[in-house]
């Protein structure tokens, strides 16, 4: 509006005016110092600011200048409210933006400018002089819309800038009129506040003329007058720089004009790099001003053609704010409705919505118009759903803290909430657009928030997935577009802003989740039992993320570890393959668990780390994760002082990926109950557990009549309970009692006898508990509104089923809980206590193992493993019995006894026979005398014979425990019997055997042959006959079984692949070098025991499983793809007497393998005969032993450097020879003098001895080796031929200094089977040890070189325990008392004083070792000490046992 002051008596009318008005709100105002980073580097430079408005100008003289702008900045506030700047309207500061020069108009017969064109430079040169006009009408439509794009990059201060050159060439209007000598040329460049052209004044610009005229300078050249300089002009350029956005040229002084009859053309004026800007445009139309030399008699022309500019990447942006206890989102899961999400976008280029043009139809009626508006786009990924909450205000509450941070603490909020309101919203699937309406603006550079809510995808879809990219689009008139959508925010680009994202995870919710404590008490230390089931497979390193609600601490100290073992054990016999996943799965642990680390969860990304709180734990697993696999672990956690209802909420369990990155995650609050898995309980206490105000006031017995319990189906009985005693916390309230058993326990309290809210002879008369018990979920007996009295004791029996195995997906525990249900009276949560039942007499985690498979093979192993959970006595044992499967099964008495208390002939009798019936296979296995400990069992039958014919699916073996076996057949059951699945009698397979490539070759296939080292074997085998089976089976398995100690990964395809040709690309083919034996090198590999084919194409293995030592790999069916291949297409499949081969990866074991340690192998329906391992290359580990004199850490200051070095020793026993390059070979003649020369099979043996961190061993000059030496064990003084001398051994220091290298230099070699001895000096670390952490281990390494062709390999490796740095005890004295100092004489008395710099805590140990030879043992032949004793009357360890 138009604004006009009122005038006073007696005077003129005032001017009118217009206002304007920008409100800032709190701590969003304007700063004056403002950081930026650019070629300089990051400072702080005063902030400008920049108003651009479009006015008509009227007549402006110069007799004074004239203020045009004055600007004000001001206190704003309500009306009669003072503000914190001073009363309202009070002025802070003004300015005035006067005009620096009059307004002009054309001289009469003056030159006026017609057309000017700015083309890049590349572009210009290639017209002629007549510039565009000179063009045919197709090639000027390639460059009416100009896109500026860089003719040069260049990076300067980590800041990269592209560049452009223009070419400009100008026309007058009047031919007799044309461009002078010295005219001027400005040129804006709009938009004005995007383009900065250069941060110098000086350009440089040359004149190229039209042909036959010249472009003289008057200084023998062509140069034109440029410079380069901001629109606004202000006195304070030196302190405040504005942007440089015109080019001002001159043209050159004696240049000729253009004559009259050539007015078409024009000279070119070409322009030197000018910096292109970051943030774009859409089709502009620049302004040019032409005056004379004088600079007068303006004239203005827009600039030909329009230009547009594509924003670089990084100035259109979005974002999203990490919100939600997964960080994507408060509903992230897949099918989740009304994700609330804020997003924040940049506005890389101007978006402007003039008004339509008018159109008018045949009756002059106004036509409405149909051209789109401009619009921003957000695309969201596929299958996901946007919506705009309300007007779009991203936090219309005020209760996000995104818009109220301060974290630099300048005064001002880091992200003031901006909303666009010049438009409105509108969503269609996964786009939600905001259109501007007419009139409306949204600048370059201009940031603004809006709040969506989506629906999500149905699938995951996981943050790294190539499809899950969210993007920006900007979109003017018309549906015009630059660029295309720009994508928000990468991964890697969201490192440098915390707390925002560029996409969310849409989660998958993890099944199985359920949790339970082992203390229920407040402010009680407790540790809890996790159960999950994965839904995803991970990879190593990946991260699990466990949530507690507000009170619960994990602490700084995180700990984690494994529940009972016995929850990993197998319950249900389960075959071999089939344990991995599945209803009946067997349960694992996390493996090595690398780290925990905590936080709060509710903590901002960019808040401080909390000290205390700490309600997350993140885990680190080092192991996969297998999709669909039961996993269990124990954590713990600090429980709250008091009980709060939000307890049974916000237990959480996480997964992430190894780059921190959200997988899965629990929907809803983990379960208490594991039988409550999958439910959405109403109550709240009926959902997560919570703590209660103290322990039972009385210790709780649960009395099941035996110390263990046979399941109920064995004999269709069930058992009684006797629960006491209960002891109330409070007189006379209603208590809620709720006993939770654990998952497969049914409560039978309407059974016969099933319930007495009494125990006959113990409960008083009156202390009865009248109540009607409930059932729910069969494990839950809820006993309600329960009226006890104080300092009485009451109890209860209860019948109940006993399950035929316990649970191993929840803890096998009960919970009495007193006061579980506070009600609407907020009654008292009394008392609770865990109880862990007795055992359960089963049989569990058996199999039978069998070496090889091949029908009527005579010399198989088979073992039975199992475990008992009785005890056994005379006349009972394990009777083992073969179904009709196995018939035909020899088995021979006595088997080994590898796992239990040993069986045989001397405590034990032992049968093999048929039934008298079937005729199938019996063992009986029983005690004569003495007992056999419950526990695990293993017997080894060697020499067995398969039966003779192959079957078509596997037998069974059923292990059971009885009593009186030697009354067979009227034995009893101790323990309830299971039938263990046996594997299937299979035909035969021609050949199967493990390569062995050379010892200098196989380091070039992968082989490793170390302790605990992964290696790649390479096995091949040969088909007796194309296996066929049904189309209904889809795979068949190669089965793979190795000598115990070894490992397979549990998804072993990342290690696997087959030797052939690759027709496509595949991961897991070997080609070229890597297909051992192929046939083109199969010549050249004379350890090649045949030639290996190249694996049919499409049978390729799709998945391999590891189970412990055995890997189970599944190859497609062929009739199965015969089936669905096209006719007349041949499928390739595995012919007939035809080697095909393949390498795995598997860790070695730490030790070397028994003798007889055999690998098999089985495709299909063959089985090969068992062929022998490879030897791991090892020291012998019983023999080899590391000791070093003292554990004290170095004290520079206090010791000379001679003194900070203590001796070491190490015995060692090499299992391969280490050769000397002049040692005597096989039939080889020793030289009588003199040194030998290196044969042409010369090897050089290198024993390399490492330290662990910061041990340091002696160097002298040269690094060479200073006091140590290498001899024979053993070696006596005068035996000099033992010792390894200089002229034998060169031995160095390296690896700073903490790596020795014996280097074997002349003919004494290291012999395998000897013993040897390396004695030194070694520095301690200057730091103690922590003692929350291991001792770092040390490892003895040998090489050898063949020196002809110089390569190396290593053989033997031992990890060697080193010892924990220690600090100095404050005083050590050991005084020979009774003054005996002869040799092999006990002395009478040793006084040991000592004093430690640290205090001792429980579980800590003092040990003392003597030196060589010193005998502390006692003379009665035990382990204890001789004659040791405190010094009366001090006992400083009073409640310690005597060493």
């Amino acid at each position: 509006p138009l604004y006009t002051d009122i005038q006073g008596t007696h005077e003129l009318r005032r001017p009118s005016y217009r206002e304007y008005f920008i409100l800032f709100d709190s701590q969003s105002g304007l700063k004056d110092i403002c950081t930026t980073t650019d070629a300089f580097g990051t400072r702080q430079v005063n902030c400008v600011y920049q108003l651009v408005m479009n006015a008509r100008m009227g007549v402006i003289d110069m007799i004074q200048p004239t203020e045009i702008v004055g600007i004000y900045t001001q206190c704003a506030g309500k009306s009669g409210y003072a503000t914190v700047c001073g009363p309202r309207y009070s002025v802070l500061e003004y300015g005035q933006a006067l005009s620096i020069q009059p307004t002009l108009l054309p001289k009469e017969n003056g030159t006026e400018i017609d057309r000017l064109e700015l083309l890049p430079l590349e572009q210009a040169r290639v017209l002629d002089s007549r510039g565009l006009k000179g063009k045919s009408a197709t090639e000027k439509e390639d460059i009416t819309s100009l896109l500026l794009k860089p003719s040069h990059v260049a990076t300067e201060g980590g800041v990269t800038d592209d560049f452009i050159r223009f070419g400009v060439r100008a026309w007058s209007k009047y031919a007799d009129q044309p461009i002078e000598r010295g005219g001027r040329l400005r040129i804006y460049f709009k938009p004005l506040t995007v383009w900065k052209l250069s941060r110098r004044s000086l350009c440089r610009a040359t004149c190229v003329p039209a042909k036959g005229l010249s472009c003289d300078d008057g200084r023998g050249g062509t140069q034109a007058d440029c410079a380069i300089a901001p629109l606004v002009d202000t006195p304070f350029e030196n302190l405040v720089p504005m942007q440089r956005n015109t080019i001002e040229l001159s043209y050159p002084q004696n240049m000729d004009e253009i004559p009259a009859w050539r007015s078409d053309e024009a000279h070119l004026l070409e322009i030197t790099e000018m910096q292109l800007p970051r943030q774009g445009f859409f089709q502009t139309m620049m302004l040019a001003q032409y005056t004379d030399p004088w600079g007068e008699s303006p004239s203005a022309v827009f600039v030909k053609p329009v230009m547009a500019r594509v924003p670089v990447p990084g100035t259109t942006t979005g974002r999203i704010v990490v919100d939600g206890q997964s960080g994507n989102g408060v509903r992230p899961f897949v099918f989740d409705k009304r994700n609330i999400l804020i997003v924040r976008l940049t506005m890389g280029v101007t978006l402007q919505s003039p008004p339509p043009p008018v159109m008018y139809d045949e009756n002059e009626t106004i036509i409405p118009s149909t051209m789109p508006r401009p619009t921003v786009e957000i695309i969201l990924p596929p299958d996901y759903t946007c919506s705009v909450v309300g007007n779009g205000t991203a936090d219309p509450d005020g209760t996000s803290d995104i818009f109220t941070r301060d974290l630099d603490q300048d005064g001002y909020i880091d992200n003031p909430m901006g909303t666009v309101f010049s438009g409105s919203w509108s969503a269609v699937g996964g786009i939600c657009s905001f259109t501007l309406q007419t009139y409306a603006s949204l600048y370059a550079g201009q940031i603004f928030y809006v709040r969506l809510s989506v629906d999500n995808p149905r699938k995951t879809l996981l943050r790294n997935d190539p499809t899950n990219m969210w993007f920006v689009n900007l979109v003017a008139l018309n549906r015009t577009v630059l660029g295309g959508p720009v994508p928000f925010v990468s991964l890697e680009e969201e490192k440098l802003y915390p707390g925002w994202v560029g996409n969310l995870a849409v989660l998958m919710p993890l099944e199985g989740e359920s949790m339970q404590p082992t203390n229920l008490s407040a402010g009680g230390n407790n540790t809890l039992n996790i159960f999950f089931q994965a839904v995803h497979g991970m990879p190593n390193n990946s991260y699990l993320v466990v949530d507690s609600p507000d009170g619960f601490d994990f602490s700084e100290d995180c700990s984690v570890g494994h529940v009972d073992e016995a929850y990993y054990k197998d319950w249900d016999a389960l075959a071999w393959g089939t344990d991995m996943t599945g209803p009946e799965a067997m349960t694992s642990s996390l493996g090595g668990i690398l780290n925990c680390t905590t936080d709060n969860w509710k903590r901002s990304v960019l808040a401080p780390v909390p000290t205390a709180n700490f309600t997350r734990a993140r885990i680190r697993v080092g192991r996969t994760l297998i999709s669909g696999k039961f996993y269990a672990f124990t954590i713990g956690v600090l429980n709250p002082e008091k009980w709060n209802i939000e307890h049974h909420d916000n237990w959480r369990l996480w997964v992430q990926d190894p780059q921190g990155y959200m997988v899965d995650g629990s929907k809803y609050t983990i379960q208490f109950n594991g039988a409550r898995v999958d439910t959405l309980p109403i109550y709240p206490h009926d959902r997560s557990w919570a703590i209660y105000s103290e322990p039972m006031r009385l210790p709780l017995r649960f009395d099941f009549g035996v110390d263990r319990l046979i399941p109920t189906s064995v004999f269709q009985m069930n058992t009684k309970l006797t629960v006491y005693p209960l002891t109330p916390t409070s007189d006379g309230e209603l208590v809620a009692v709720r006993v939770t058993a654990p998952v497969g326990y049914n409560w039978l309290p309407t059974a016969v006898d099933g319930w007495n809210g009494e125990i006959p002879g113990v409960t008083c008369s009156v202390c009865k508990l009248y109540v009607t018990p409930v059932v729910k979920f069969f494990n839950e007996l809820v006993l309600d509104g329960l009226v006890m009295r104080m300092n009485r004791s009451y109890g209860f029996t209860v019948r109940l089923q006993v399950p035929d195995r316990p649970p191993t997906r929840s803890s096998n525990v009960f919970y009495l809980e007193m006061g579980y249900n506070p009600g609407d009276f907020n009654l008292d949560r009394m008392q609770a206590a865990m109880i862990v039942p007795p055992p359960l007499r089963v049989i569990h985690d058996a199999s039978v193992f069998s070496l090889c498979n091949r029908a009527g093979y005579g010399d198989n192993i088979l073992e039975f493993h199992l475990h008992i959970g009785s005890m056994l006595g005379v006349n009972e044992g394990f009777l083992f019995a073969g179904d009709e499967l196995t018939r035909g099964t020899n088995l021979e008495c006595w088997p080994e006894t590898i796992a239990g208390t040993r069986m045989s002939t001397d405590n034990a009798v032992c049968s093999v026979f048929n039934h008298i019936v079937s005729r199938l296979p019996l063992v009986a296995l029983y005690l004569i005398n003495g007992t056999a400990q419950a526990g695990k069992y293993a017997f080894r039958f060697e020499k067995v014979r398969n039966a003779l014919r192959p079957a078509s699916q596997g037998g069974y073996w059923n292990f059971g425990t009885f009593r009186d076996l030697h009354m067979y057949p009227k034995h009893k059951t101790i323990d309830k019997d299971k039938n263990i699945p046996a594997p299937k009698v299979l035909g035969w397979l021609v050949n199967t055997s493990l390569l062995a490539p050379g010892e200098f070759e196989a380091p070039g296939f992968g082989r490793d042959n170390a302790p605990l080292h992964d290696n790649l074997l390479s096995f091949y085998f040969i088909v007796n006959q194309h296996p066929v089976f049904p189309p209904s089976v889809t795979h068949l398995t190669i089965a793979l079984r190795g000598p115990l100690g070894f490992v397979f990964e549990e998804n072993c395809m990342r290690g696997l692949k087959v030797f052939g040709y690759e027709a496509v690309p595949s991961l897991n083919k070997s080609t070229g070098r890597g297909w051992q034996c192929s046939p083109e090198t199969y010549r050249q590999q004379s350890w090649c025991p045949t030639v290996i084919q190249p694996w049919p194409d499409n049978l390729e293995p799709s998945a391999c499983q590891g189970i412990g030592n055995t890997a189970k790999i599944s190859v497609p069916n062929v009739v199965m793809l015969e089936r669905v291949a096209p006719k007349g297409v041949r499928v390739p499949r595995f012919d007939d007497n035809t080697a095909f081969g393949f390498l795995i990866k598997v860790r070695n074991p730490p030790v070397q393998s028994p003798d007889r340690s055999m690998w098999s192998l089985d495709f299909g329906d063959e089985a090969g005969v068992p062929f022998p391992t490879f030897t791991v290359m090892t020291f012998e580990e019983s023999s080899t032993k590391l000791a070093i004199t003292s554990v004290v850490q170095v004290q520079p200051l206090f010791q000379l450097p001679s003194d900070q070095y203590k001796p070491f020793r190490l015995d060692f026993v090499p299992f391969t020879l280490v050769p000397a390059p002049r040692m005597v070979r096989f039939g080889g003649r020793r030289l009588q003098g003199g040194v030998a020369p290196l044969g042409p099979d010369a090897e050089e043996g290198v024993i390399v001895l490492d330290s662990a961190m910061d041990f340091k061993f002696r160097m002298g000059d040269y690094n060479l080796c200073l006091g140590t030496t290498l001899e024979e064990h053993g070696r006596r003084p005068w035996e000099l031929d033992k010792l390894f001398g200089a002229s034998d051994v060169q031995c160095r220091v390296s690896g700073s200094e903490m790596q020795i290298n014996f280097t074997l230099v002349n003919a004494k070699a290291i012999f395998s089977g000897q013993k040897y001895t390396i004695i030194g000096s070694i520095r301690n670390p200057e730091t103690v040890s922590p003692r929350y952490l291991p001792a770092e281990t040390w490892q003895l390494r040998s090489f050898k070189r063949f020196v002809a062709t110089d390569q190396t390999i290593r053989m033997d490796k031992i990890i060697l325990r080193g010892i924990k740095t220690l600090a100095p005890a404050s005083k050590w004295i050991v005084d020979n008392t009774a003054g005996e100092y002869t040799g092999s004489t006990r002395a009478a008395r040793v006084s040991v004083t000592m004093q430690f710099a640290e205090r001792l805590r429980n579980g800590d140990s003092i040990l003392i070792s003597a030196p060589a030879n010193y005998d502390l043992r006692s003379p009665r032949g035990d382990l204890s000490c001789a004659d040791f004793s405190w010094p009366l009357p001090y006992i400083p360890l009073v409640n310690s046992p005597l060493p």
